[in-house]
């Protein structure tokens, strides 16, 4: 049965049963999710592959493109809410994150690399624990991360009213620029560099040796004990 429109603004509606599909996918690397979808990322798989849970009549209103070692996941339409698609991503090179689209993603395991990326927009929202060298943040909109682990060096940026919670995290450097009404919670353990403006709040876990931070218009910069 075909899917029809909601009084949802011209979001689909579903008008059929839950239907489940599996698909085996190429190694891939990066990964774009454009979809309000409720998203399960395996990290440490030895095979590439997407289960999808949906209301059958909305199943063709998902486009999944696959370029190299890329993949994008998008819907067409925007769905009613409350009827989310529901993914599991099995990953085994994963080291781009791009959320988008009102996705919800949870990472049971650890995501493993040297360098890694992830970007959150337009009410993304995320779970994640890490092991890296260099990780670089971007979030925007109304996102929200929820970060847990260990990195190097990680470069934050943060606009609007995006959020991040990674106190129990731990950084050896942070770079970070921040705008907006942004707020942030961090473990840092030696330096701490960069720009905070107009109503930015950022609070930071630890006792980092170098500190070289401005704090613009409203913005504010705290210091709590590593555990607090």
């Amino acid at each position: 049965m075909a899917a029809t429109l909601s009084g949802c603004a011209g979001c689909l509606q579903g008008q059929g049963p839950a239907t489940s599909t599996s698909q085996d996918l190429e190694p891939f690397a990066s990964l774009q999710l454009d979809c309000q979808a409720k998203t399960t990322l395996h990290t440490s798989s030895s095979h590439d592959k997407l289960d999808l849970l949906a209301d059958s009549s909305l199943v063709d209103n998902l486009d999944i493109n696959q370029n190299g070692d890329e993949l994008t996941i998008a819907q067409d339409q925007c769905v009613e809410p409350g009827r989310p698609y529901e993914l599991a991503l099995h990953a085994s090179q994963l080291q781009e994150l791009r959320l988008s689209g009102a996705t919800v993603a949870r990472a049971p395991e650890v995501l493993r690399g040297e360098q890694l990326l992830i970007v959150l927009e337009d009410g993304a929202e995320l779970w994640l624990e890490v092991r890296a060298i260099e990780l670089t943040i971007v979030l925007e909109h109304d996102s929200k991360l929820h970060l847990t682990g260990t990195f190097e060096n990680c470069e934050l940026t943060m606009q609007d009213q995006s959020q991040l919670d990674a106190s129990p995290a731990r950084a050896q450097n942070l770079l970070v620029e921040m705008s907006g009404t942004t707020r942030a919670s961090i473990g840092v353990a030696a330096s701490i560099e960069g720009v905070l403006s107009e109503e930015a709040s950022l609070e930071c876990h630890g006792q980092p040796s170098q500190i070289s931070t401005q704090t613009q218009d409203m913005a504010t910069l705290k210091f709590a004990a590593a555990g607090q």
